[in-house]
């Protein structure tokens, strides 16, 4: 992403309502493609509590995330051999308690 992790936090943070977490804890992972001229679609999003068993969220919770991660538009598209391709991505947030105390990788 350009900018790095800093500025996903930076952006999260910015969006980020606490309240739309609902105390949730575990880990929502999104994965998504971003395209060869940097666009980002096609988002598939899996999530598990803490011990990484299959678990639901709240919806709100997951919409809340995604949009988030939506708005996002400074991706980066992979490049092999020279070229410009697309490629899966993957953000994962990681709750405890209601609050994000952490985005992988």
């Amino acid at each position: 992403y350009q900018g790095g992790k800093k500025k996903i936090w930076d952006i999260t943070n910015r969006q980020l309502e606490e309240q739309k977490l609902f105390n949730e804890s575990g880990y929502l992972t999104f994965r998504f493609i971003v395209n060869c001229n940097g666009q980002s679609g096609k988002y598939i999003t899996e999530q598990a509590d803490l011990d990484f068993q299959r678990k639901e969220f709240n919806i709100e919770t997951v919409n809340h995330l995604y949009e988030i991660v939506r708005l996002m538009d400074e991706w980066i598209p992979a490049i092999v051999n020279g070229k410009k391709v697309d490629a899966y991505f993957y953000l994962t947030f990681k709750l405890k308690d209601g609050k994000l105390i952490e985005i992988l990788p």
